[in-house]
């Protein structure tokens, strides 16, 4: 099943910023497309966005685009995952197309642009179940480039342009962050890892420390990136990515340090609300955060908003 022009033109608007429309074109109307005769889920992946996408545009039709989001994910999902067992260098490229659109509809599950209650129609409230969907999406496709030689196909590939913000930028590259930020993360080191663990915890001690590290890191990229407006989601969401297992351990596990630090990631996204699957993501993430933890974790996470 092949797309029509119009549908790929609506998923390249709902997917592209306007400094990538011009290298990401070719991909997403050319190349994938022509991939994807030979891989239905790949099509099936980018009507489930453009669904979705129109569905927040076309409230007065949000029901019948919000269902056809749905058909398309139902029959995108299973396929996909089954192609990630046998992951080869001639398919890396379609997979890891898919990954990054299964990687909005895992974001858009945290905005304002949210599928509905499929039975009532309502809004759905974001829950901590949500964001560790992302969490789970993220380090899945993390895993599907950390083979050499697939990575190495990628970057030789017309995809390539999928792995923006995968990669550190040089120190040459990184702007200074503003004086308030990096006291903040200073503050979650000396003060609240000793607020809100056990003297005697010490692996968790240093998960968190490494966790902050990596996030003042990222935080510094994303903020390197001009016009900021520009910036890339796979800048930020590597976090989540490169954090230890540990630390993603203590997440689920509803830690109170590691869900402020979780706090602290999610507020970065404000940066990022222009991009239709992140609208409102900040505040929904941390509302879910604030219902999960102790209230000594709520009291760290006052002091985030303003971040």
């Amino acid at each position: 099943m092949q797309p029509s022009q119009e549908e790929r033109c609506q998923f390249y608007n709902a997917t592209g910023t306007l400094s990538q429309r011009a290298e990401m074109a070719r991909l997403w109307q050319s190349i994938v497309p022509e991939e994807a005769i030979a891989c239905p889920f790949l099509i099936h992946g980018m009507l489930a966005v453009s669904a979705l996408h129109v569905a927040g545009r076309r409230p007065s039709h949000r029901f019948r685009y919000e269902r056809c989001c749905r058909q398309h994910q139902n029959q995108a999902i299973p396929e996909y995952r089954q192609a990630i067992q046998t992951i080869s260098t001639d398919s890396v490229g379609r997979i890891f197309a898919m990954s990054y659109l299964v990687s909005i509809l895992s974001l858009a599950a945290v905005s304002d642009n949210a599928l509905r209650d499929e039975e009532r129609h309502t809004e759905m409230q974001t829950s901590i179940d949500d964001i560790m969907a992302v969490v789970t999406v993220i380090r899945g496709i993390h895993a599907i480039v950390r083979p050499a030689h697939l990575r190495r196909r990628l970057m030789n590939s017309p995809y390539v342009i999928l792995l923006t913000g995968h990669s550190p930028l040089s120190s040459s590259q990184r702007a200074s962050l503003p004086a308030h930020v990096p006291s903040r993360y200073q503050m979650l080191r000396d003060e609240c890892l000793k607020d809100l663990i056990a003297p005697n915890d010490h692996e968790v001690y240093k998960l968190c420390t490494e966790a902050i590290d990596l996030l003042e890191k990222v935080h510094r990229d994303v903020f390197s990136v001009k016009p900021l407006e520009d910036a890339e989601f796979s800048y930020l969401v590597k976090w989540i990515a490169l954090v230890p297992s540990g630390f993603v351990t203590l997440i689920r596990e509803r830690h109170a340090a590691a869900l402020v630090i979780l706090g602290d990631f999610a507020v970065i996204f404000k940066w990022l609300e222009n991009i239709w699957f992140l609208k409102n993501w900040a505040a929904n993430a941390l509302r879910a955060i604030r219902e999960a933890t102790s209230p000594a974790g709520r009291e760290w996470l006052n002091a985030v908003s303003c971040f």
